[in-house]
Parts: C-alpha cells; sequence; structure tokens
C-alpha cells in the first residue's frame, strides 16, 4: 500500500479531493451518487456554506456564482473528479466537520477502499476560503507552545470533562431525588418533615463534599498539567497553574519565539484547528471530533480484523486493518500538518499516518521537532 500512497496518479486523486471536491460542502450523502450518474447530476448536488472572500478557481477558470452554477466549469470539473474517485475507492463520508463556528475550518473525513480488504482514512481539511480565513486565520504574528506535554496533557483535559460533568450531574440528580422524598414524607405529619429537613440537609452535605473532591481532583489535574508544561518548556503563571495550548496568556509574539526551542503554531492556525477556548475546551471543535472518528474507525478495523480471524497478511491478529492520511491544500495543508503531529502524539491511538500536502504554507513553527 506504500506504494500506492506515493504513486503519482493516486497523490494527484489526493489533490483533486484537498484543492478542489473538499471547498464544496462534502455531506454525509455527497457520495450516494451511483458511478454510472451523468457529470451534469453530481454538478447540480455541488454547493457550499462558505461564500469565497476571491474568486474560486480551478486553474485558470474561474467559478461562475451560485445563479449560473448549472454553467460552471469549474463545478463541472469538481464533479467529473468526483465521480472518477467513486469508481476508483468507493469513497464513504464518515463524518462532515463544519461547524461554522468563529474560525473553525471544515474538514471531511472518509474511507477509500484500495483494494480488497485494504482501507484508507482520509482528514482531508479546507485550505482558505471565506474572507476571515485572511484575515484572522492566515495573517497571525502571535504564537502558541503546541510542544508534545502540552498536547498530551490537554487531550487528557477535554477527555477528563465529559466524565465530570457526567458526576456532577449524578450527584445533583441524587441530592434532587432525596430531597424530593423527603418532601414528599413531609406531607404525612410534623416528623416526616423533619426527616425530609434532614434528608434534604444530608443531601446537600453530600453535594457541597462531592464539590469539594471535585475541586481537589482538578487541583491535582492542574498541577500535573503544570509539571507537563514545565517539562515541555511550556510557561506558567505565578500561582503554578499551567499554560497550555492557546491558554490565557500562553501566546507570544513572533519575535519573542525566535530562539524558542519550543514547537509552536500560531494563534489563527491553532483555533482553526481545535476551535475558540471555550469549543476547544469542551471538546466541540474539528480536533476532537476529528480525534473521535479516528479512534472509532480504529477500534471497528480492529474489530473486524479479530472477527475475520486475520492473523497473517504482515500483521498480528486483531490489529486495524486500516491505515490513515491526512491531507490539505493552502490553510488546509497547514491544518494538515499540525493534524497529523497532534495524532501521532496521541497515547491512544496506534496507527500509520501519512501527511500529503499541496502548496502548505508554513505555518507552524518546528512542529515536528
Amino acid at each position: 500500500m506504500a506504494d500506492l500512497l506515493s504513486s503519482r496518479p493516486f497523490v494527484t486523486d489526493m489533490a483533486r479531493l484537498a484543492e478542489g471536491l473538499v471547498m464544496q460542502d462534502m455531506h454525509q450523502a455527497f457520495w450516494d451518487f451511483d458511478a454510472a450518474s451523468s457529470v451534469a447530476s453530481v454538478q447540480a448536488g455541488l454547493g457550499c456554506r462558505e461564500h469565497p472572500a476571491f474568486p474560486d478557481k480551478c486553474g485558470d477558470v474561474v467559478a461562475l456564482p451560485e445563479s449560473e452554477a448549472a454553467s460552471c466549469e469549474v463545478r463541472r470539473r469538481r464533479a467529473a473528479w468526483a465521480l472518477q474517485l467513486r469508481e476508483r475507492y468507493a469513497p464513504r463520508m464518515v463524518e462532515w466537520i463544519d461547524s461554522g463556528e468563529g474560525c473553525e475550518k471544515a474538514v471531511a473525513v472518509l474511507t477509500l477502499e484500495l483494494a480488497p480488504g485494504r482501507r484508507l482514512l482520509v482528514v482531508c481539511f479546507r485550505g482558505s476560503k471565506a474572507l476571515q480565513d485572511y484575515t484572522k486565520t492566515d495573517v497571525s504574528f502571535w504564537f502558541t507552545p503546541v510542544s508534545p506535554a502540552l498536547l498530551r496533557a490537554d487531550i487528557g483535559l477535554t477527555a477528563a470533562q465529559p466524565a465530570a460533568a457526567s458526576a456532577t450531574a449524578s450527584a445533583t440528580t441524587s441530592a434532587a431525588s432525596a430531597a424530593s422524598a423527603a418532601s414528599a414524607s413531609a406531607t404525612a405529619s410534623t416528623a416526616a418533615a423533619d426527616a425530609a429537613a434532614a434528608a434534604t440537609a444530608a443531601a446537600a452535605t453530600a453535594a457541597a463534599a462531592t464539590a469539594a473532591a471535585a475541586t481537589a481532583a482538578a487541583a491535582t489535574t492542574a498541577a500535573a498539567t503544570a509539571a507537563a508544561a514545565t517539562a515541555a518548556g511550556g510557561a506558567s503563571t505565578a500561582d503554578g497553574a499551567s499554560l497550555g495550548v492557546d491558554a490565557e496568556g500562553a501566546s507570544a509574539f513572533l519575535t519573542h519565539l525566535a530562539a524558542s526551542s519550543v514547537p509552536c503554531a500560531t494563534v489563527g492556525l491553532w483555533r482553526a484547528y481545535a476551535g475558540g477556548r471555550p469549543r476547544a475546551a469542551r471538546g466541540l471543535g474539528p480536533r476532537a471530533r476529528v480525534r473521535q472518528c479516528v479512534e472509532q474507525a480504529l477500534a471497528e478495523a480492529a474489530a473486524q480484523s479479530q472477527a475475520q480471524g486475520k492473523a497473517g497478511e504482515g500483521r498480528p491478529k486483531g490489529a486495524a486493518s486500516l491505515e490513515l492520511l491526512v491531507t490539505g491544500h493552502s490553510l488546509g495543508g497547514g491544518l494538515a500538518t499540525l493534524c497529523a503531529y497532534d495524532l501521532t502524539l496521541a497515547p491512544t491511538l496506534t496507527l500509520t499516518l501519512t501527511l500529503t500536502l499541496t502548496r502548505r504554507p508554513r505555518h507552524p513553527v518546528r512542529p515536528a521537532a
């Protein structure tokens, strides 16, 4: 498969995917057309939520406005490419990630069938299109550290939050149930009312204890993260709290990082990849959603391989029969570089990753050092 991934025809196909098709909205049903469909019928289904700040092109050919989509040569070429890829690789959309929030960039996650029993998971980032891509994301002179330790710590914090929220909700529900039951008992007699008050107080005490435990756990996690950040060369506040990736006060102006050995990325690039601080912290940005797709795809491939009992073919029984390719064009190439770097550091992932780029800008600073 390695020979195929580096072959000129395949690289050309991935360039067409990154430069052309992902510039359209690759919704969940994008590849559902029949291989015998006409170019015109596929072309009619092409559209895009984002409005281009500059003329959308395919080579020297400029795309026509939506009102003239039926006669647009750029859309016609992209439709023809979609048909070719459909015939060659039987692509299937895993997820089209396009929140429209802040500077977050759209990303397509899909699978390609390279040969019988050989599947490739492709993560393809959209390049610059909307005006904010040029004014906020591309033009960025502030950088944030993205050292391995900071990325691993950031992953752990993001993953821990759903569990913490669940525990808090469970404690709240238990307290509410106890109070409700006690209140019902209170209607029976004065003694029952006293018991209800006692039960409510006990529930409140339990909730307070839960909150205190959660606070202690958060402090422990923060201390561990701070230690990781210090080991990685990251900054810390005066009270010892870690300044993680894109944390308040962690960014530095370009000239201040000229001699830094810590890998960095522009703040604009990071937010296009991970989302703004609130959404990134809640695991809602493209970064977290791509991670979920990759983890799920690998788990499914491993389970399928285990079920089929494939112990030979150069891999142990139960190993995932799936490879990963991350790609992008222009700004999408910068995002793909950051994503590939991030995924290779994930402690929960064991994978073979190929990075294919088209006209990638020099966004990250020493990202793979």
